[in-house]
């Protein structure tokens, strides 16, 4: 399959969106992901021209979105951010289990690290575009302020009654998870493989269930 290249927008200090035409009959779950590859690397990269990437965009949208940290040291992100617009990239997919499309009246709490955002910005707008009541809970950390990707989207959509969230510039801990009641709720925790293993660790005895997936090399 070939997806092709529409559009790039950069969203925040080197985080870039990047916009391809969405071929007919592509149907995919939020949160789930699709392996992208580059015609040909304009530098070396030891990890080849293949990378995996969430679909950053929800299913309600006509078009697909991948989003992205670019990497100086990485071959295949600098030459993705200089692929002409109008190219055709390989893909393979859709694919993963890590998704949420349906509505539900068991609480939905989603704890992001980092780029691992990008799955549960996919799941909060299927849920927004569809109208669904989902009580949905995002609690998002990154670096620094402006690394809080999406951050006008999920101001305005918590205008919506049953959405809420809060932006971190630390890491999650058991001290700030205390301010709020798992033991209903369903957990999905995604991020950097050191955050996802200790959040599991933190939220499984409290959580009705918990969902994870890590992101690495990025």
């Amino acid at each position: 399959m070939k997806l092709k290249l529409i559009s790039k927008k950069e969203e925040t200090g080197g985080i870039w969106s990047f916009y391809f035409a969405k071929p007919d009959k592509f149907n995919y779950k939020p949160g789930q992901n699709v392996y992208l590859t580059l015609p040909k690397l304009n530098y070396p990269d030891k990890r080849g021209a293949t990378r995996q990437f969430t679909l950053s965009s929800s299913p309600t949208e006509e078009f697909l979105t991948i989003t992205t940290i670019i990497r100086p040291e990485s071959g295949f992100k600098k030459t993705l951010l200089e692929t002409p617009i109008g190219t055709e990239l390989e893909a393979d997919g859709p694919q993963g289990e890590f998704f949420l499309d349906r509505e539900t009246d068991t609480p939905q709490v989603f704890l992001a690290g980092g780029i691992g955002i990008t799955p549960f910005y996919s799941m909060i707008k299927f849920q927004i575009d569809n109208h669904y009541q989902t009580p949905l809970t995002l609690i998002y950390s990154a670096k620094t302020t402006d690394r809080l990707v999406f951050k006008k989207d999920f101001d305005a959509w918590a205008k919506n009654d049953f959405f809420s969230w809060k932006g971190l510039t630390e890491r999650i801990d058991k001290t700030f998870l205390s301010k709020y009641d798992l033991t209903t709720s369903e957990v999905w925790v995604c991020g950097p493989p050191g955050m996802v293993v200790d959040l599991e660790k933190m939220v499984k005895p409290l959580a009705k269930r918990v969902y994870s997936e890590k992101f690495t090399g990025y």
